[in-house]
């Protein structure tokens, strides 16, 4: 039985952006990551796809969700390396050979994912500039 992803972490740094947002606003931001966090490990759901999804947000609330999805995202990619990485020790310690090809792979496209969020959020910055 697979686990799923119960939490996601907001960070303390964040605290400036979202203290500087109206509190409507903060409780839209607060809605939006919620859904974000719990489905962004099961689905392939993007964090544009899921501001379009919340479009009370005005721009400033999405620039602050955009920087927090990003973290979430990488949470989440570190918390799925755990779970392959317990599954593969699973495998070994009940006689099955660990597939090396399915790790390699696996590490491709987190290394991909990583370089897509890099990239967007450079984007991001670039247009707030």
């Amino acid at each position: 039985m697979r686990n799923e992803k119960k939490s996601f972490l907001i960070y303390f740094d964040n605290a400036p952006m979202i203290n500087g947002l109206p509190p409507e606003q903060r409780g839209w931001l607060f809605s939006a990551l919620l859904d974000y966090g719990s489905r962004v490990s099961r689905e392939n759901l993007t964090s544009e796809t899921a501001l379009s999804l919340y479009p009370q947000l005005d721009s400033q609330a999405q620039m602050v969700f955009r920087f927090i999805a990003s973290t979430i995202d990488r949470d989440t990619q570190r918390w799925l390396q755990r779970q392959r990485a317990g599954e593969e020790r699973r495998r070994t310690r009940e006689g099955e050979r660990p597939s090396s090809s399915a790790a390699c792979s696996a590490q491709a496209l987190q290394e991909q994912a990583e370089r897509e969020r890099l990239r967007r959020v450079l984007e991001l910055s670039k247009g707030i500039q």
